[in-house]
């Protein structure tokens, strides 16, 4: 039977704007299974990046987790202090952001960028460092490593530097890889590598990845569950092949009836009416109550409950009708 790596319970964070504190993210729960791969996938503005980042500790400046649990390996890390968590970050939790020329130190060599995880982690040589590197940079595809060990960021395409920073999210070979939208800003080809490239690192390491996307195309390549996130909360989660074939949610329904497929070239592409609410817009009810074409009175007033379809497919709305059975809106 597969072990939790990582379980969320009822995760809320705020985030401070002037004298106010407003809630972007409310009540999450979810499981990562070792091994798994779990994608959240939502527009932008739903509140992804900050639980991933939440999660990692790595939350900025005025955001700050306000109730709820995050289990990691059998530890709450709420409960430890910064100095315990700085050992668990960079070693069994890494992360691989969205956009790398952002996030890769362009003073520094790429050798020296992919190594500092081993300086701080573990004790080991120059030569042992230099060794790991060139072989982790071999392993995620990129060529002449000797020559890109002396490198910088700025001197690679954008997939190589892509590649670059997956390096340094396994190199110290992490229980868990919380991946934030990092083939977004590649093109189709690059994009399909990178993706098969996490797959072949989840296989090979059993790594455990948290996978956020606002495309569902891409998570329906990679994931083996899928949560669907509207304004803060989930709206919808369960098995990628429960999600896509038999989507419950009318939010979920338009994301999926929005991918653009070869049938339907030159027609209209399908789009949700309407925006994601900011923080301040957010009021009782169902939040996607203003955007849905199937909302009734209640749904405004009505916070929706989490209902059990299938053990593994749970939804939150108020149309929807189940507890076990089907539900059908």
């Amino acid at each position: 039977m597969p072990e939790t790596l990582l379980s969320v319970k009822e995760l809320s964070i705020n985030v401070k704007n002037g004298n106010e504190r407003n809630t972007a993210v409310s009540g999450v729960s979810f499981d990562i299974e070792n091994g798994e791969i779990l994608g959240i996938v939502g527009e932008s503005g739903c509140g992804k990046s900050l639980t991933a980042l939440g999660i990692a500790g790595l939350l900025p400046k005025g955001a700050a987790v306000s109730n709820g649990s995050i289990v990691f390996d059998g530890r709450e890390l709420k409960n430890i202090s910064q100095d315990e968590f700085r050992k668990i970050q960079g070693k069994d939790i890494t992360m691989i952001f969205q956009e790398p020329m952002t996030s890769l130190n362009p003073l520094m060599t790429v050798g020296k960028q992919v190594a500092e995880g081993l300086k701080i982690h573990y004790k080991l040589t120059d030569r042992e460092i230099k060794e790991r590197v060139l072989k982790v940079l071999n392993e995620v595809g990129l060529d002449r490593v000797e020559e890109l060990y002396n490198s910088y960021p700025h001197q690679l395409s954008g997939g190589m530097r892509q590649r670059v920073m997956i390096a340094m999210a396994v190199i110290c070979r992490p229980k868990l890889i919380i991946a934030d939208e990092p083939t977004t800003a590649l093109d189709v080809t690059t994009q399909a590598k990178i993706l098969k490239l996490l797959k072949d690192i989840n296989m090979q390491y059993k790594t455990s990845i948290l996978f956020i996307s606002h495309d569902l195309g891409v998570i329906s390549k990679l994931c083996n569950r899928v949560a669907v996130m509207y304004a803060g909360s989930f709206v919808e989660e369960g098995s990628t092949e429960s999600i896509f074939y038999n989507p419950i949610h009318q939010y979920t329904r338009g994301l999926i009836e929005s991918i653009p497929i070869r049938k339907n070239k030159g027609k209209r592409l399908v789009s949700i009416p309407g925006k994601v609410p900011s923080i301040k817009e957010r009021k009782c009810g169902c939040s996607f109550a203003p955007r849905c074409q199937k909302a009734e009175q209640k749904c405004f007033y009505k916070k929706p409950k989490s209902i059990i379809f299938e053990s593994t497919h749970r939804v939150c709305c108020n149309l929807a009708v189940g507890e076990g059975e089907e539900c059908v809106i």
